[in-house]
């Protein structure tokens, strides 16, 4: 377990986010130099066709690039996200997971590259985000 103290006063403000819990995301890793989150599938996952549906990579994207910005600016909100879905994740994948890395940050804007995987390493989508620090 991540003893940082920073890391654990991020896992405090976050157990509020009842959307992250109700949609099984939960925070693996954060530093200064990346964050990481992960999201378990089950059948409320899924779209018709089977395959995770996108809502949930996107939260999974942007709830990673707020608990990475989180780190280093408290208080950071999500200002601008795009998307690119790369390939489906499939029901077959028990889990997803993100990782969040900086692109530049300013005095109170900051921006970030959000990868998301499947449980196999694949990338299934490629997020950009921008977002507004609060607090300065």
């Amino acid at each position: 377990m991540n003893k940082d103290p920073k890391f654990q006063k991020l896992v405090e403000f976050f157990s509020g986010d009842t959307y992250a819990i109700y949609n099984k995301i939960e925070i693996v890793e954060a530093n200064e130099n990346f964050a990481i989150c992960k999201g378990a599938i089950g059948e409320n996952s899924l779209n018709g066709d089977g395959s995770i549906q996108g809502g949930l990579i996107y939260t999974l994207a942007d709830f990673t690039f707020a608990v990475y910005t989180n780190y280093i600016a408290p208080v950071t909100v999500t200002q601008i996200g795009n998307i690119s879905y790369v390939k489906p994740g499939r029901k077959e994948n028990k889990y997803i997971y993100a990782k969040a890395t900086l692109i530049e940050k300013t005095a109170r804007n900051i921006y970030c590259k959000v990868l998301v995987y499947d449980d196999k390493d694949e990338i299934i989508a490629i997020a950009n985000f921008n977002g507004f620090i609060k607090k300065a």
